[in-house]
């Protein structure tokens, strides 16, 4: 029954011994792979993973010996052709009558197409706010070299006059003092009090203008940010402020933002850069809901309003718009692949079925809806703290 199970699994199923040698790979492991049973039993499992990603899964490897608990690792394994694919794998021990570990068992899944999607999407998602994202940083460039040209061209005054005091004529005292033996001392720039309230004006434009420029890049920065493949300890309040800023251009004219962020929010152990992915999916959603909503009533703006909070031994995100809310009809299928109820070229119905997997599959989190129509809509993101390699769930 069992060699049954494992032969006509979809998933890849193999066991090695503490060398890693395989002593059996199902089925769809040559399916995948390419690999003969005879070439695979033949080999050591490390060398088809990838080299960038063979730290993670010797430290994953390592950590479960130590535990005991098999980890949750997801790796590029390399088929006979050279190309890759994206697995998602789980370890778990054969034990002997004392307890020893004698081998290892891997089940892995391979998860190359939602890789792909998820990349796509959010390539998508960035060229579509790319021209926003020029557009912000181009303004604060723009009045930036507007004001320094303004200083360059007071300097040269500055310059010219502070030149012509420290000539010869004028930076000694005739020894005999006599009035007729000095040059009237010239005087500072024409509208001299007019330029003493406009250059200060022009710094501080300028240092703005820098200030928003780096908050732009460092918020690209942190949304384009990737964690190899690995958990990191994240602050969801910066991580929701850079994903605001990434969106800025399209919110602005559409929405007033509202953040209501717990202070002292623990941090996420989380995929980082595939959180961002998470709240970017939700916050476009939003204001595209929004905007159809204003056109509909014929009103100027909406309303986004965002919120963290610690709910026990989970942290819970809402995002709430003031938008046409979800129609009864299409409420169950949000959530399914390349549904979506938007016009051709502006949504890929990739979007909340990503967000469903993260939080998920993922996280062990879960995202649902509250939705009025014609009122709005929230969508609640729920994340456990810590994760638990033990379980793949809450700590």
């Amino acid at each position: 029954m069992f060699r049954s199970i494992a032969e006509n699994s979809a998933d890849l199923i193999a066991v090695v011994d503490q060398s890693g040698h395989r002593i059996y790979n199902n089925p769809a492991y040559e399916r995948l792979l390419g690999y003969t049973q005879e070439e695979l039993k033949s080999t050591i499992s490390f060398q088809q993973i990838h080299p960038d990603d063979r730290p993670l899964v010797i430290q994953a490897a390592q950590q479960a010996l130590e535990t005991g608990v098999g980890q949750i690792v997801e790796y590029r394994m390399q088929r006979k052709d050279g190309t890759y694919a994206t697995l998602e794998s789980h370890g778990s021990f054969i034990r002997n009558s004392h307890g020893e570990i004698e081998a290892s068992v891997i089940t892995a899944r391979d998860v190359s197409d939602r890789r792909m999607a998820m990349q796509n999407e959010k390539l998508t998602a960035i060229g579509q706010l790319a021209a926003g994202i020029a557009h912000e940083i181009n303004t604060p460039v723009q009045y930036v070299s507007d004001n320094i040209t303004f200083l360059s061209d007071v300097w040269n005054q500055l310059d010219a006059a502070m030149a012509l005091r420290l000539t010869p004529a004028h930076a000694s005292v005739a020894s005999d003092s006599r009035p007729s033996g000095a040059v009237a001392a010239p005087g500072p720039p024409e509208e001299w009090d007019w330029l003493r309230q406009q250059v200060p004006k022009a710094i501080s434009q300028s240092l703005e203008g820098i200030r928003r420029m780096s908050k732009i890049l460092g918020a690209m920065r942190r949304f384009s940010h990737t964690g190899g493949g690995e958990r990191e300890q994240v602050d969801l309040n910066e991580a929701l402020d850079a994903t605001l800023t990434i969106a800025q251009n399209q919110i602005k004219h559409i929405a007033d933002v509202e953040t209501d962020y717990q202070p002292n929010l623990p941090r996420l152990e989380c995929y980082a850069d595939e959180m961002n992915q998470v709240f970017l999916n939700l916050i476009v959603n939003a204001t595209h809901a929004i905007r159809e909503a204003s056109k509909k009533q014929a009103r100027d703006r909406g309303k986004l309003t965002i919120r963290t909070r610690q709910i026990g031994k989970d942290v819970q995100i809402e995002i709430q718009d003031n938008g046409t809310g979800i129609p009864l009809a299409v409420q169950a299928r949000v959530f399914d692949p390349f549904f979506t109820t938007k016009e051709v070229g502006e949504g890929t119905g990739q979007g909340l079925a990503i967000c469903h997997d993260i939080v998920v599959q993922k996280h062990r989190g879960n995202i649902w809806f509250d939705t009025e129509l014609d009122k709005g809509t929230t969508f609640f993101v729920r994340i456990p703290l810590r994760f638990d390699s033990a379980t793949g769930g809450s700590k």
